[in-house]
């Protein structure tokens, strides 16, 4: 995020579960750059899940995601 490294978890797992590693950070106004990598693991690796959601205490009951899966 923004050229620094906000999340990661070393080793194979299979399949790839949607809610794995979280990596909560507050962000001021504007854009940000956002990077995500995946090692195939010698041609193992097959998937990756990226999700974002506003933090739950600013999060309105009946508020639709930012971005709907």
């Amino acid at each position: 995020l923004d050229g620094e490294a906000v999340g990661g978890v070393a080793g194979e797992v299979s399949p790839a579960p949607p809610i794995r590693t979280s990596a909560p950070v507050t962000l001021a106004a504007g854009e940000h750059e956002i990077v995500v990598a995946l090692d195939r693991a010698g041609g193992k690796g097959w998937g990756i899940f990226v999700s974002f959601a506003p933090a739950a205490s600013k999060a309105k009951a009946g508020r639709k995601p930012i971005f709907p899966r």
